[in-house]
């Protein structure tokens, strides 16, 4: 009998299939995929993988071979049997598919210049199609800690990272800012930076000294002015600034 052609009935208790290639989908009884001998998996990785495939479905299918022996995915068959799923849909080598995951990190691997929407595809892999931050760094062939500082970003709100934008400060600016716990209070210094076109050096002295001198609503409320000026000049009105024992000092230069 062609594999192939095989589509074993659906369990009421399976999701269906919502991504693509649905027509060369077959859904095989899960006791017949036989799994690798060694499949560790923690409990919390076990416990959102049954969450994921409860409230979303399959976002991939199970990649199977010769003997319907699992290639990939065993740990969406792991969740599947704590489960209860009669059936798993399986997609049978050597048919070649690409998915939405893998498209995604081709672009990232092909470079994508905003910083922002390089972490919000981070945060997809790792929280949608439940990629560990290990094996996501793996796939673009960088290490844990490149993504996890990527996805520090992320707790930017979409003010800040509009206001980054138009400013356009780079990743090791939005960092540095990240140091500033009070989105209130980030999003003013965001400002500030911006405003003043600061470098990446005087930003981090310029954060470091917010936590020796909290700055006061005066002063705050002066940099909201200025940056204000400057937004109207268009450019043509530069500001630099330089800060020493809790005071801070502005030279404004006209183009």
């Amino acid at each position: 009998m062609d594999i192939m052609k095989e589509n074993t009935a659906v369990d009421t208790n399976t999701p269906i299939y919502s991504g693509l290639y649905k027509s060369i989908i077959q859904y095989i009884d899960i006791n017949e995929v036989i799994a690798p001998e060694r499949c560790s998996l923690g409990k919390e990785t076990l416990r959102q993988f049954c969450a994921s495939l409860s409230s979303r479905g399959f976002l991939r299918p199970l990649f199977i071979g010769a003997g319907r022996r699992l290639i990939d995915g065993a740990r969406r068959l792991a969740a599947s049997k704590v489960l209860g799923y009669g059936c798993v849909p399986c997609v049978f080598a050597p048919t070649p598919l690409v998915f939405g995951d893998d498209l995604m990190i081709l672009r990232l691997r092909e470079g994508v210049s905003d910083h922002f929407e390089y972490a919000e595809a981070l945060r997809v892999l790792t929280e949608e199609y439940l990629y560990s931050q290990e094996s996501v760094a793996e796939a673009l062939g960088r290490s844990q800690s490149f993504v996890a500082n990527k996805l520090r970003l992320l707790r930017f709100t979409e003010e800040e990272r509009s206001c980054a934008a138009s400013f356009g400060l780079t990743e090791r600016h939005c960092r540095a800012l990240l140091a500033i716990p009070d989105p209130d209070k980030r999003f003013e210094a965001l400002r500030r930076v911006g405003s003043a076109a600061l470098t990446v050096g005087a930003t981090e002295e310029y954060v470091a000294s917010l936590a020796r001198y909290p700055r006061s609503d005066v002063a705050a409320e002066f940099e909201r002015e200025l940056s204000s000026l400057v937004s109207k000049y268009g450019g043509k009105l530069l500001v630099s600034t330089s800060d020493a024992d809790g005071k801070s000092s502005y030279t404004l230069t006209i183009s």
